[in-house]
């Protein structure tokens, strides 16, 4: 393993700068697989685009990708984030979903964005395509995604490569977030030309057993198990003032995103039984995480996956109901959309009282045998009479939508919200 060169014709790769040092090598620190850089040769480094400088204001964005409905990545002459290009694989590779869970991977996540918290670095498990940013693609083996040996991999040149694809491998390093969130961090600063540190604090390193990691400002030799010249030139690297010069200094992401509500209309009229669509537009400096609907003055449904929505609504009682979006950011910043208000089937629900037989006429029914209740319900819609027979008894599958027919919960109609997202979510 190592700083490898792969050529643009043959895909063969070539060791760098290991042939003396592995020999000196401790074996209690070859133990683990580590991280490598292929380097790409000149004809196909020559494609890759010059790096333009961070704009003033902006941040730099790392996507980690779960692959949690799979990814297929095509192999190109330069990476493309966008388009899910690789420089480095071979032909098509196929990546399974990361395999560890949530609480493994929600670990990761946040471990990668202290890692890079000094920098002018964003880092989102939201695909942000299409803003620019580099993927580090956190699925699969070593061996099945064809560099055999590495706990991760990324392609190299001595300037940054815009959009760059890097990979690491749970599979081969097993549940062991905080050697991730390291191989990571060395891995996707390949793609920004740093070598090899000898310097076991720093991520760039290949040595173990020193504590956690973090980027350092200070001169250091590269090397793997020894020092040796750089790849790039000179004898030292600092990767800490190497990041800060590309990317800035890290500053807080406080701007909030935005989110519009585009159908239905405010003040739209539907028949009843017809159903429709709430659908929205998302917008974030960076990158939105989640999106939260809510529906008469509760919460229907999240969505974790862009883009976000649509929710569909199904089976909604007569009368008039709100709905509104929340939308957070990784850095936890809330955007609230405006309040769409919606009539459906009654032509006026006022509040002035129910009609006989339909939920009480507002001053007692006549017959409350023929649906109206002593007393009436407020706005014409009585408990549950518009869900449909046999839905909310008990428990659903786990959603926490049960729902009692039998009390004053008129509205919980937008446990269908919950369900029918669910299932367009399943993937």
């Amino acid at each position: 393993m190592g700083t490898t060169t792969r050529t643009i014709t043959a895909g063969a790769l070539f060791a760098f700068g290991l042939g003396s040092t592995l020999a000196h090598a401790d074996p209690s620190l070859t133990a683990r697989p580590r991280g490598r850089v292929i380097h790409l040769d000149p004809q196909q480094a020559s494609l890759v685009a010059p790096w333009q400088p961070q704009a003033e204001g902006g941040t730099h964005v790392i996507y980690l990708n779960r692959c949690a409905a799979g990814l297929t990545l095509t192999q190109g002459a330069t990476d493309s984030s966008l388009n899910n290009i690789s420089s480095i694989v071979t032909g098509t590779v196929n990546f399974p979903a990361y395999p560890f869970g949530d609480a493994a991977w929600n670990e990761l996540v946040q471990g990668t964005r202290e890692m890079y918290a000094p920098f002018g670095i964003t880092v989102t498990d939201v695909d942000p395509t299409p803003m620019p940013h580099d993927e580090v693609v956190i699925c699969g083996n070593d061996v099945a995604s064809g560099f055999a040996g590495a706990a991760g991999v990324a392609p190299g040149t001595c300037q940054p490569i815009p959009n760059a694809i890097t990979f690491v491998f749970p599979e081969t390093i097993g549940n062991d977030p905080r050697f991730t969130i390291e191989t990571i961090a060395q891995e996707s600063a390949h793609a920004w030309g740093l070598d090899h540190e000898f310097k076991c604090e720093d991520p760039m390193t290949y040595l173990l057993d020193c504590g956690d990691k973090a980027f350092l400002d200070g001169d250091f030799p590269c090397g793997e198990y020894e020092a040796r010249a750089c790849y790039c030139g000179g004898n030292t690297q600092n990767s800490y003032q190497t990041i800060l010069s590309l990317f800035g200094p890290g500053t807080p992401d406080t701007a909030a995103p935005s989110v519009i509500i585009d159908s239905p209309s405010d003040g739209t009229r539907f028949d009843s039984g017809v159903a429709f669509d709430i659908a929205v537009t998302v917008a974030d400096d960076v990158g939105a995480t989640r999106a939260d609907l809510y529906v008469d003055g509760m919460l229907a449904s999240s969505d974790d996956s862009q883009p976000f929505g649509p929710w569909p609504v199904v089976d909604a009682p007569d009368g008039s109901h709100e709905f509104y979006v929340e939308v957070h950011d990784a850095a936890g910043n809330l955007g609230t959309s405006d309040v769409v208000s919606v009539l459906v089937g009654l032509a006026d629900d006022s509040g002035g009282g129910g009609t006989e037989g339909a939920g009480g006429d507002g001053t007692g029914g006549d017959d409350p045998s023929a649906g109206g209740d002593e007393g009436g319900t407020p706005g014409g819609i009585t408990g549950g009479g518009a869900i449909p027979p046999g839905f909310g008894r008990g428990t659903d599958d786990g959603g926490g939508c049960a729902i009692d027919r039998d009390a004053t919960t008129p509205r919980a109609w937008w446990c269908l919200l919950v369900l029918a997202a669910r299932r367009r979510r399943a993937r």
